[in-house]
């Protein structure tokens, strides 16, 4: 599988606060304008998080290749980001600021549409900025704490739905050994403003297992048919 090289992002922050970063991929012309999705994983400790800075995250990056390829999308960037070691006291709407003011720049030239994926810890923060900065596409892989994520956010929600605003569609993805399942019937509860289309497989709350059972190259696909829906 041939996949575009990386750029590494780097963003400063005074010690002893931690550099976030990330890595950009471009598919496609650069000059040509097209979606972008911003994937954020899942919590790991501070040595893992900074050894992977001089690693190349391509277990994802293959895995949302399949999905292209699949869709026939020639033209998105991805942007993978390491759930934030430190949210700098802001709690899941850290991602807002480093999207707007660090992440957006970087691409150079305004993305045509959003969409978001998070696992685990990242899928609060992938579902915050997609209702924050009106993505067209959402997906969540073994999320956890997202009903906490959330609550804060029902009565923006519920106005949203009062107001007939058209829903935010999201998936769902879950496998049956996962612990975060039990969040399933609160999910389904929430205002008509955000709608969860789960979607359960065989297997452990593990990256490995989702990225098996196809879940993750699922999650990445539902996002890009998604993108490409609202460009036609």
């Amino acid at each position: 599988m041939s996949l575009p090289s990386p750029t590494l992002l780097e963003f400063h922050r005074e010690p002893p606060l931690k550099r976030p970063y990330a890595n950009l991929y471009r598919f496609g012309a650069e000059q040509t304008p097209g979606p972008v999705v911003v994937y954020l994983g899942g919590f790991v400790t501070a040595e893992v998080w900074e050894a992977r800075r001089r690693t190349a995250p391509t277990a994802i990056v293959e895995q949302f290749e399949v999905a292209r390829v699949r869709t026939g999308c020639a033209r998105v960037d991805l942007l993978v980001c390491p759930c934030p070691v430190n949210t700098e006291g802001l709690g899941d709407e850290w991602v807002l600021d480093h999207y707007d003011d660090e992440l957006a720049p970087t691409l150079k030239t305004s993305p045509t549409a959003l969409g978001c994926v998070g696992y685990s810890a990242g899928a609060g923060l992938a579902t915050t900025l997609a209702l924050f900065n009106d993505a067209r596409a959402l997906a969540v892989i073994g999320a956890a704490g997202l009903t906490r994520t959330l609550g804060p956010h029902r009565p923006m929600l519920e106005a949203w739905a009062r107001e007939g605003r058209e829903p935010l569609e999201a998936d769902w993805f879950m496998n049956d050994q996962d612990p975060g399942g039990i969040e399933a019937p609160a999910l389904a509860r929430l205002p008509p403003a955000l709608r969860f289309r789960q979607r359960r497989a065989a297997g452990t709350h593990a990256f490995s297992d989702y990225a098996a059972n196809g879940s993750v190259a699922g999650a990445f696909r539902c996002v890009l048919e998604r993108l490409g829906r609202q460009a036609s």
